[in-house]
């Protein structure tokens, strides 16, 4: 079924089909995000990104004493997936 097949039929479905439909493209395609992103964990494709996070995170530890106190109380955030 090409594409141009698919948009004609999705012009003929009823609302709540359609809400159906974009339901699940909506959670599809956060499931594909996902699977992007922890390939590119993975990968090790984001660790500038996250080095660089975790920099001004400090930064900002270091320059807020309120804010040190208060994420020194809640669990660590700053976590990453762990790439053996």
């Amino acid at each position: 079924m090409s594409v141009t097949e698919i948009e004609a039929a999705i012009t003929e479905l009823a609302s709540d089909d359609l809400a159906e439909l974009m339901n699940w493209l909506e959670n599809y395609h956060a499931k594909l995000w996902d699977k992007q992103i922890e390939e590119d964990l993975d990968a090790g494709r984001l660790d500038t990104v996250l080095a660089e996070v975790d920099r001004e995170y400090e930064a900002a530890l270091v320059s807020s004493p309120g804010l040190r106190d208060f994420l020194a109380k809640q669990s660590d955030p700053r976590k990453h997936t762990n790439r053996n």
